[in-house]
């Protein structure tokens, strides 16, 4: 493992107490040094908050926290500050990256290999069953970092790993080839974002919203729909 005498033992964090309450601000957190083999600790530039922190706060979220206090986000962005001893030499510290909230998922199971992870009798959910991002330093799972470019911001990349990912991975699973059509009902979000991907894949877009508001944000993307129904 790399060199962690030079990080802080303790962190800020936002954490839930218990179900129900409000996060609350600590001031006093041990940062996870603990890293496995395949591990890194990021340092926290950027967390998304999503509905999913709602429903946590509520006790609804799937798969239940492990324990409480919680640190939430499954969004988050930052740079590498630490790697386990088997970490892909793909990485270094000092890297800029993202992390979808995969932990432990075994990469041998069918649900695995058939890339259903989120099924894994070891899946364990940053943010959600175990502590996330709305901290300065997370621990997290290598094996499921995203670089990120440098033009891109932390503000902007973490949500794409949750929303990003939802509406990214919906549009791969579809199959289509460069110049096909694709349909995108709904432009919120999500949508918005599959049309961006869409158009970046090479496919023809038609977007479909009822709402004034979603139409005016789809055309004025950089990268907007081939055809806009209302």
């Amino acid at each position: 493992m790399s060199n962690v005498s030079n990080i802080p033992k303790t962190m800020k964090a936002l954490r839930l107490h218990e179900f129900g309450s409000d996060y609350r601000l600590d001031h006093d957190v041990p940062v996870p040094l603990d890293l496995g083999d395949y591990d890194v600790l990021i340092a926290i530039k950027s967390a998304g908050f999503c509905h999913t922190e709602l429903l946590i706060r509520d006790g609804l979220a799937r798969p239940t926290p492990k324990q409480l206090p919680l640190i939430p986000s499954h969004e988050p962005a930052g740079i590498i500050v630490a790697m386990g001893k088997k970490v892909s030499d793909e990485y270094k510290i000092g890297d800029r990256v993202g992390a979808i909230n995969f932990y432990n998922a075994c990469a041998n199971c069918p649900d695995c290999l058939n890339d259903n992870n989120i099924y894994c009798e070891n899946y364990d959910g940053t943010g959600i069953s175990i502590d996330g991002a709305f901290a300065e330093y997370q621990k997290t799972d290598s094996r499921w970092l995203v670089p990120l470019p440098d033009e891109l911001s932390f503000q902007d990349a973490a949500p794409l790993m949750c929303a990003g990912l939802t509406a990214f991975s919906a549009i791969e699973k579809c199959a289509l080839k460069k110049g096909q059509v694709i349909g995108i009902i709904g432009l919120g979000a999500l949508g918005h974002l599959a049309v961006q991907f869409a158009k970046c894949m090479g496919l023809k877009v038609v977007a479909i919203d009822n709402r004034q508001e979603a139409l005016d944000v789809v055309q004025k993307l950089k990268h907007t729909p081939d055809l806009i129904i209302d």
